[in-house]
């Protein structure tokens, strides 16, 4: 009988030896073919500043943004064009990255502005492959060991995105996927193993999020309000108790504090700060104020159909739904899945409102996440 048992274990350890070897080869994959298709691309255009910005408009007044980080006064977000308005999580990243190298290079009076451009575009790339490899995480942490290498095509297909661009044109989103997909991570930690740390990590993650772009604001809240109600359900707790609103104000206090450490200017200069957003929010959802919401909202909806791939996505999504409500699936799984619906219907009618200015495919970048997180739950 001691022989069987000893048999048994030994087996379970030489099978989980295997996922585990299996596992680590499919992130070495991912890093070899993330790397070749896009490590190459930080070395592009690094010598010659002027040929970025004619070639590459907002990556170049996004490097010159993050570089006036380090003029006086220092860390100030209103130093820069693109910091004024957005971005903020992407260049604090790529600012803290960077002062160890700008410290060297003040030290050993290096001439350092071709060197400086690298190390964004590097940070940039390191923030792309980190989201693959989290995504990747999140795939086994759901889809379980024995479909790793589902978990790995999800992981392929999230790396060739309908967005040609999205990991080596230099833009704020790429934080705000990385974040999306951290705070799904922990808000699963958090329905699985119900530890109070994985609620504050998820919702500090949601707020990094929309702190990279206001696109991102729709999938936070959302998001955010599927935490409040986890928290709620577990602790057996009413929406209209004291302890819910006192959730809720704590959330809010985070949320300020998180903002503080990311761009204290804000609280520092508050009416500067309002009105960049306001004068950013009318810049483009007045530019075309003949266009009403509902054609703005059919032409939102046609990009869509422009791209096959994307479109393809949306379909299994909508598919994925009417299955969850067919067959058994757990609750979380189906109010999950609810929420990532709502979060692309009511991006559509954010964009629709917020955006008449410029209606373009790029912009559904934010809910790219969602639709592949949606995937995984398929």
């Amino acid at each position: 009988m001691l022989l069987i048992s000893n048999k048994i274990s030994l087996n379970k350890i030489f099978i989980n030896f295997k996922k585990k070897k299996t596992y680590n080869i499919f992130k070495i994959l991912i890093f070899l073919i993330f790397s070749i298709l896009f490590l190459p691309q930080t070395f592009i255009l690094n010598e010659d500043f002027n040929l970025i910005l004619a070639y590459e408009v907002d990556p170049g007044s996004i490097i010159i943004s993050i570089n006036t980080l380090f003029n006086f006064p220092y860390y100030n977000m209103f130093n820069g064009y693109h910091t004024t308005y957005y971005g903020w999580t992407y260049a604090s990243l790529t600012f803290l990255f960077l002062l160890p190298f700008k410290l060297i290079f003040f030290i050993f009076k290096i001439e350092s502005f071709s060197y400086v451009i690298f190390l964004i575009r590097f940070v940039f790339y390191v923030i792309g492959l980190f989201s693959a490899f989290i995504l990747l995480r999140l795939c086994r942490k759901i889809l379980g060991t024995k479909n790793l290498l589902i978990s790995f095509l999800i992981v392929i297909l999230f790396i060739f995105s309908p967005f040609h661009n999205l990991f080596y044109f230099l833009h704020p989103e790429t934080t705000g996927i990385l974040f999306t997909f951290l705070a799904t991570n922990y808000l699963i930690d958090y329905e699985n193993k119900s530890q109070k740390k994985f609620y504050y990590y998820s919702f500090i993650c949601l707020v990094l999020a929309t702190l990279s772009k206001q696109q991102f604001f729709i999938s936070s809240f959302f998001l955010s309000t599927l935490l409040l109600f986890l928290f709620c359900n577990k602790n057996k707790i009413s929406f209209l108790s004291s302890i819910f609103f006192k959730e809720t104000k704590n959330f809010f206090i985070l949320a300020l504090f998180v903002l503080f450490l990311i761009h204290p200017y804000a609280f520092l200069m508050p009416f500067k700060f309002l009105f960049s957003q306001i004068s950013l929010a009318s810049s483009f959802s007045i530019a075309k104020s003949n266009l009403n919401f509902f054609d703005a909202l059919i032409l939102w909806i046609n990009l869509y159909r422009s791209n096959f791939f994307f479109l393809f996505l949306i379909i299994l999504n909508l598919l994925n739904i009417i299955i969850l409500f067919l067959k058994k699936h757990s609750f979380f799984d189906r109010i999950i899945n609810f929420i990532f619906l709502l979060i692309i219907l009511f991006s559509l009618i954010y964009f629709s409102i917020g955006n008449k200015a410029n209606i373009s495919f790029i912009y559904f970048e934010a809910i790219y996440p969602v639709i592949i997180l949606q995937l995984i739950f398929f």
